[in-house]
């Protein structure tokens, strides 16, 4: 059950995408691919400057998770893995912060505001979609 909730939802948030993408001006098959979703919505929300601090955050929480992992199986150092656990803590609430300023980005662009940027954050398959069938449109002289 939790598989087709997950997939529904995966679902959801990439229709939303892809709509929201339409009425900035890119091509919809640009919301399918990962990590150049991220980079075209950096593109026309914010500053491609921020995207490569976002990205630089996530593979180093990657490799954090990966190397506490390995170090938990075969090593009884506590002292390091206790450092590595507070590394991806620091790195999980940078990616978070830059986040919730990327959709309060987002959200203030199509002319909504605060409350509509909580809404993107926490239900983002529903929020998205409003994004991209309501009528306002994309503005991106408001973006700075």
């Amino acid at each position: 059950m939790e598989l087709v909730e997950f997939i529904l939802v995966s679902g959801l948030v990439l229709l939303g995408t892809c709509f929201v993408f339409g009425k900035m001006g890119e091509q919809k098959w640009k919301a399918f691919i990962p990590f150049f979703r991220e980079y075209v919505l950096f593109k026309n929300v914010w500053k491609t400057e921020y995207f490569w601090l976002y990205f630089l955050a996530k593979i180093t929480l990657y490799i954090s998770l990966s190397v506490l992992f390995l170090l938990s199986l075969w090593s009884g150092n506590e002292l390091l893995i206790l450092e590595l656990g507070a590394t991806i803590v620091f790195v999980g609430l940078v990616m978070f912060v830059i986040h919730i300023l990327l959709t309060n980005k987002l959200s203030h662009a199509f002319g909504h505001g605060n409350v509509f940027t909580l809404g993107l954050v926490f239900f983002d398959y529903i929020f998205l979609m409003i994004l991209g069938l309501e009528k306002n449109q994309f503005r991106k002289s408001i973006v700075v």
